[in-house]
């Protein structure tokens, strides 16, 4: 799925595995994630050393956003029976997890589907990026449906670090097919370290821990401790809402439109 990982194990179905007994049935330390995939075409994710859960994470073709593992646990407990809710498992390099996970706190300068670009066009993406070092990854989503058969129908997340702009044109000239997302790392690692300064320079406020703690010191934030700061709530059911929520959801919005 991520850049470096070896799969372990896909497409066991929800209703014959939990996620968070798998983690604590591991016998290696190394560092890995679960992924739970709704046939709405959304995911969440537990990233994990050992047996310890350590960050859990929403993720889709628009969007993605961390999330607490509780949140993970009571959407797996409420789809887990669902017919196309399957988990797999990847083993994965610490640093492809933390290059990953900064995704979640950068904001992009490009996010673009590169089908609708004619070939001139991508070869000028280069030329227009700003900045002199960047993360460029590209996202391929299988469309939403049946359970997935086939490697080529998995999702994959190919993320690369670039200081040299030779580089990444030759990167980005290989690229003909699904949607580029360009960081500009310089940028946005001095947005975060001034966002960190401004929590620490508020009064009234308790201190704040860095919105990235891996990117200051290179190590794992304590479990638990990660929440979204991107403007969007964990606890909205964004890929499997209940039943119910649907029709009350339809009500609302039928009745706040003018007759």
């Amino acid at each position: 799925m991520i850049t470096g990982s070896e799969l372990v194990f896909s497409n066991v179905p929800a209703c014959q595995a939990d996620p968070f007994l798998i983690a604590e049935g591991r016998s290696s330390g190394d560092e890995g994630y679960l992924v739970i995939s709704y046939p709405e075409g959304c995911h969440d994710l537990l990233f994990l050393r050992g047996r310890e859960v350590r960050i859990g994470a929403h993720l889709r073709r628009e969007y993605r956003f961390p999330l607490q593992p509780d949140a993970v646990r009571e959407r797996y407990g409420q789809y887990r029976s669902d017919k196309g809710t399957v988990l797999s498992f990847y083993l994965s390099p610490s640093d492809s997890i933390r290059r990953f996970l900064s995704t979640f706190y950068y904001t992009s300068s490009l996010n673009i589907e590169l089908a609708v670009l004619g070939r001139k066009q991508r070869q000028e993406l280069s030329a227009r990026a700003q900045g002199e070092h960047w993360l460029v990854e590209l996202d391929r989503f299988p469309p939403a449906g049946p359970l997935p058969i086939s490697p080529s129908q998995r999702v994959t997340i190919e993320i690369q670090e670039v200081k040299k702009r030779e580089e990444l044109a030759s990167l980005l000239s290989g690229m003909t097919s699904g949607r580029l997302i360009l960081y500009n790392l310089e940028r946005n690692l001095e947005m975060l370290r001034m966002k960190t300064q401004c929590a620490a320079l508020r009064p009234s406020a308790s201190p704040s821990p860095s919105p990235f703690p891996m990117m200051a010191n290179g190590s794992w934030p304590a479990a638990g401790t990660i929440t979204s700061t991107c403007g969007r709530s964990p606890a909205i059911s964004c890929c499997a809402p209940s039943r119910t929520s649907k029709m009350s959801s339809f009500a609302a919005r039928r009745a706040a439109c003018p007759s």
